[in-house]
């Protein structure tokens, strides 16, 4: 069954606060996708019967698990990737499940998690400089460490898709250089950034191009080795 609470959720913090029309706006994208969230609901529980999981750099892997009604076999819930974060992330801890069947997988650990003034729950590397994993719905680094532990463990016997929303710093190239083509979906530009997962989630276009991507992934999978 479709799961529409995740967008109802996403529509609230998108039109809080905003002006009548744009509000009219927002709920008119949000009707206008519905059935094609329908559609991604089951495309996301066929991938996930593949034996896939969906990696991306903010929330978008999250919110489509939890249309489908599925757990989260992601680590991609509550968060976002800043800067080369992401690239260096996917190279340390998905090389093995993007290129071959040895995989390796990080587990977080108290220590990894910090809690900033400004930003809030981080996690940064020593080998990342400026860039971070922003923890956007969590304020407790105990059950960020749970979560995140527990939905890595789901993954582990899984082949990883990657969604990527170019924004926040993410560099395109570093990530068609690290990602199999046949296993990227990327949206936005640097000169167009992609919008929120929020807002994405009720994009009449992504989810058009999102369900085609699913598409091609089932109809024509690669060996467990790709």
């Amino acid at each position: 069954m479709l799961r529409p609470i995740c967008v109802n959720r996403s529509i609230s913090s998108i039109v809080n606060y905003k002006p009548l029309i744009y509000r009219l706006y927002i709920r008119a994208l949000y009707l206008l996708s519905f059935p094609l969230r329908c559609a991604l609901a089951f495309l996301v529980r066929a991938v996930n019967n593949y034996g896939y999981a969906i990696i991306s750099n903010n929330c978008m892997a999250g919110i489509l698990y939890e249309i489908a009604g599925l757990p989260k076999v992601t680590v991609s819930a509550g968060l976002a990737f800043f800067g080369s974060s992401f690239s260096v992330f996917l190279s340390e801890c998905f090389r093995g499940a993007l290129c071959s069947t040895n995989r390796y997988y990080k587990h977080l650990n108290q220590q990894d998690i910090s809690s900033e003034e400004k930003l809030g729950c981080v996690y940064r590397s020593s080998e990342w400089d400026s860039e971070y994993i922003l923890f956007v719905h969590y304020d407790q680094p105990r059950l960020i460490i749970e979560k995140w532990n527990r939905r890595i463990n789901r993954m582990s016997l899984m082949r990883p898709i990657i969604l990527c929303s170019v924004r926040d710093g993410i560099c395109a190239d570093q990530i068609r250089k690290l990602v199999p083509s046949q296993r990227l979906f990327m949206y936005g530009s640097s000169l167009v950034p992609a919008p929120s997962a929020d807002r994405l989630s009720i994009s009449p276009i992504y989810l058009c191009r999102l369900s085609l991507f699913l598409i091609t992934v089932i109809l024509f999978p690669r060996p467990a080795s790709v």
